[in-house]
């Protein structure tokens, strides 16, 4: 993102849309950190993720995987 803000000369109409592309990211990142819950497995000596809402993860999924076709 910042070296196609560094090309473009901090264009406006090519660097607002990489920053609002950029803080959804980020804002969903968090919120995925915040509201996975996990423990502690004696059994398997890992942290294991009790419960996560599928809506989120496959947000997650979606926003990091749909620019891939674009860049081929």
């Amino acid at each position: 993102m910042l070296r196609t803000i560094a090309v473009w000369n901090r264009a406006p109409l090519v660097t607002a849309p990489l920053v609002v592309a950029s803080l959804g990211q980020w804002g969903l990142l968090i919120h995925g950190i915040a509201t996975v819950r996990s423990s502690w497995s004696d059994v398997s000596k890992q942290c294991v993720i009790d419960g996560v809402l599928p809506l989120f993860v496959e947000l997650i999924y979606l926003y990091s995987e749909l620019p891939a076709p674009f860049i081929q």
